[in-house]
Order: C-alpha cells, then sequence, then structure tokens
C-alpha cells in the first residue's frame, strides 16, 4: 500500500467507491463528503484521531480483510504514516518507552492469543496507544461491556535505538489536542 502511486483522480475515484459502498448509509455518505472537501484542511492524523469516516472505513475494512477497500483508502493510509514518520524523525529517539493500549478481543481470539504470552508479534495497523496504564484499562473495560468480548490490556515497550517502524507521540497533532485549544 505504501508503495502505489495515487493521483488525485484516484483519490477522487477512492470517494466515490466509498461512497457507492456506503450509499445506504447518509450519515456515512455524507462524512466521506466531508472528508473529501475538507482533506487538505487538516493533517491526516486530525482526521485519524476525530474517528471520521476515514478511521471507520479503514478499521472496518482492516477488520474484514477487505482489501479493496483498504487499496482503495491507501492513499490515507500513505499520508498518514508519511506524517507519522516525520513526527518520529523529529523527535528524541534515545529514551526507552513503555506504552500501553486496551482492546476487546472475541473469546476464541482471546485464547489462541493467551496460547502465545511471551512471544514477539506484530500488528497490522496503525496502532492507538496511551503513555498512561489507566487511560487503556478504560479502552480494555469498555470491551467487556461488549458481552462478547474480552477485555485486554496490551503492555508494549519500545527501545527506540532498535526500533524500525515510525511511532509517535500523537497528543498535539490530534483532533482532540486542537478542539480542546480552540
Amino acid at each position: 500500500i505504501l508503495k502505489i502511486e495515487y493521483d488525485d483522480q484516484a483519490k477522487k475515484e477512492s470517494f466515490n467507491y466509498c461512497r457507492q459502498y456506503y450509499a445506504d448509509n447518509k450519515a456515512t455518505v455524507k462524512a466521506i463528503d466531508e472528508l473529501e472537501n475538507d482533506y487538505h484542511n487538516h493533517s491526516p492524523i486530525w482526521w485519524y484521531t476525530k474517528e471520521s469516516a476515514v478511521y471507520r472505513l479503514l478499521s472496518s475494512a482492516v477488520q474484514t480483510h477487505d482489501a479493496n477497500m483498504i487499496i482503495k483508502m491507501g492513499f490515507f493510509m500513505q499520508d498518514l504514516h508519511r506524517e507519522i514518520k516525520r513526527i518520529y524523525y523529529e523527535t528524541d529517539r534515545t529514551t526507552k518507552v513503555t506504552l500501553y493500549r486496551g482492546h476487546g478481543m472475541l473469546a476464541d481470539e482471546f485464547e489462541k492469543f493467551r496460547k502465545r504470552e511471551g512471544e514477539v508479534f506484530a500488528f497490522n495497523w496503525f496502532l492507538s496507544t496511551s503513555t498512561d496504564q489507566e487511560v487503556a484499562m478504560t479502552f480494555a473495560k469498555t470491551a467487556i461491556l461488549d458481552h462478547t468480548t474480552i477485555g485486554i490490556l496490551f503492555e508494549i515497550e519500545i527501545d527506540p535505538s532498535i526500533c524500525s517502524i515510525p511511532f509517535a507521540c500523537l497528543n498535539n497533532h490530534s483532533y482532540y489536542f486542537q478542539a480542546e485549544n480552540e
């Protein structure tokens, strides 16, 4: 996805594809229109953290392994990756950091996962985390309310001196940070 070239026409086709895909959901179509019309007014991080149409589209596509949607929205993934990478190179990468993620997982997925405890594994998606364990725990507890999922807390230790995947603190770049400071 990060190597595909997307021009303005490809982006327009992506938005049209999304509108057709969600034609029966007027709220989502309206959100796609907003995204297309205002895309360049905000950063990709802003759009992603706003939990806008693009966040919902991509999250759904990744969860359902919808390759067509993932490819169609690849331009956004490229933009988001590029911005995270820029922030990554602008920040101090000498201090080890511990991050947390609260998450809900179906029981059968959790059982497979539990059997691999202590092993290294990879996420195949942009991962939102927190430096505050309690914030992440809130997300894990929320997952329990679903009654079909098990709330889990990931503790992720990153040594930037050996990390090859860009990561960044998005606090100053997110929708919520900007909304709070307006």
